[in-house]
Formats: structure tokens, C-alpha cells, sequence
């Protein structure tokens, strides 16, 4: 999978399948993946699709800023799909 084309200027952006690979081949739900270069929270953003917990390191401030974005985002759009399940199957 080659890197991705990144709109913030990420030197290392690659596509959220590939951490997504590792982690269901080497992990179990609820497990811990650290990702000690986190930068813009990919691999942190496939944690939390598989749902997978995180910790993640970064020293530049902007780096770590995007990564609080993209995960809040994902887990905005899983709060939204798990409130519209609930609300479905109550229907």
C-alpha cells in the first residue's frame, strides 16, 4: 500500500488499511496498540475501527493536534452509527 497524498503536509501519511491489517492479524478487541510516532492518528484511528484501545506519542504540536481531529472524527461517526442502530431497533 503505497503512502497516501496528505492535505496536512505529513511526510509519512499512509492509508488507514494498513494499520488496520496488523492490527486484526496481530491484536483482539480491547487489546492496547502503541503507535510511538503517531502523527496524524492513522494508525490510532484503526485502533478505534476495530476497536482496539491506544496510546500514542508525538513531539510535534501540530502532528498531535491533527491526530486529536481525525480521532475525534472516527469516533464521532461510530457514536452516530451506534446511535442509529439503537434507534432502529427500537422501531
Amino acid at each position: 500500500m503505497a503512502p497516501s497524498a496528505s492535505k496536512e503536509d505529513h511526510s509519512a501519511m499512509y492509508p488507514v488499511e494498513l494499520p488496520s491489517w496488523f492490527i486484526r492479524l496481530l491484536t483482539k478487541e480491547n487489546d492496547i496498540v502503541l503507535d510511538p510516532f503517531l502523527g496524524a492518528g492513522t494508525t490510532a484511528v484503526a485502533a478505534t475501527l476495530h476497536r482496539r484501545n491506544y496510546v500514542g506519542i508525538e513531539l510535534k504540536k501540530e502532528y498531535y493536534e491533527e491526530s486529536l481531529k481525525n480521532i475525534n472524527e472516527i469516533k464521532n461517526i461510530m457514536q452516530k452509527k451506534a446511535e442509529h442502530k439503537i434507534k432502529n431497533s427500537e422501531s
